[in-house]
């Protein structure tokens, strides 16, 4: 699985923000303000934390404005430095592609017990048939009244 690559001028413009710095700065993922890495976004929203700024060897760092100045590489502003990080941080959020059906590791044990309604049978099916016997009980009952 590839790891996508993103750099601060692209990040700027598919969210709205300014660029502070170096624009081609490439980034392939998240870390926290303290042990991001070159390659790694990080954030700068409280600024109790605005001492590690000056030692974070993050490539690019999402802040404030008033904050850029301090930034030791490149950064992106933001108004919302924390809500910004979390939508960025989303695109590297790849969940792997599972192939469908059922996987062959998959055991049901022989003393599992399975009331009628269960819904071993594809969701689809089973809500047809879920509906085709609330019709059939409606109609039971209008019949016996």
């Amino acid at each position: 699985m590839n790891t996508p690559t993103y750099t601060a001028q692209q990040l700027a413009e598919q969210f709205g923000l300014q660029v502070h710095g170096d624009g081609s700065t490439a980034i392939h993922g998240v870390a926290t303000l303290a042990h991001a890495g070159p390659g790694q976004l990080t954030f700068l929203a409280n600024p109790r934390y605005r001492a590690q700024l000056a030692d974070s060897r993050a490539g690019i760092v999402v802040l404030r404005a008033e904050d850029a100045e301090a930034a030791p590489g490149s950064a992106l502003i933001a108004k919302d430095p924390y809500t910004t990080f979390a939508k960025i941080g989303a695109l590297f959020d790849i969940a792997p592609a599972r192939p469908p059906g059922i996987h062959p590791s998959a055991v049901i044990d022989p003393s599992a017990q399975c009331r009628r309604q269960c819904p071993h049978r594809p969701v689809r099916q089973h809500r047809r048939r879920q509906r085709r016997g609330r019709e059939l009980h409606h109609r039971h009952r209008q019949h016996h009244r």
